[in-house]
């Protein structure tokens, strides 16, 4: 069994690991490798947190040093437990609009 670890670049020029996929082989048969999914327990820097939501480092910088997006401060270290923000993500989730469109 193979167990494929990718890396990126962080902006300190740091390889850090960013996806990983096992298989049988590097010639798998299509469908046999999959993406593992990432623990629940995670802890995420500004990089990870960025792919997680799909949003810019510089954007959630920005959010977090208003305090809106929960985080931990580890000496001069900011990491996101992805519990915690699953848990906020659920909290941001906003209901369907009335149009004012009467049927």
């Amino acid at each position: 069994m193979l167990f494929l670890v990718f890396f990126s670049q962080n902006l300190a020029g740091r390889l850090v690991p960013f996806a990983a996929v096992q298989g049988d082989d590097l010639d798998c048969a299509e469908g046999s490798m999959k993406v593992m999914e990432p623990p629940t327990d995670e802890v995420m820097d500004y990089r990870g947190l960025s792919v997680y939501l799909k949003l810019a480092e510089g954007t959630l910088r920005h959010r977090v040093m208003r305090g809106e997006i929960p985080y931990i401060k580890i000496g001069r270290s900011v990491r996101f437990a992805k519990k915690h923000i699953d848990r906020w993500l659920e909290g941001q989730s906003q209901g369907v609009r009335r149009t004012g469109v009467t049927e």
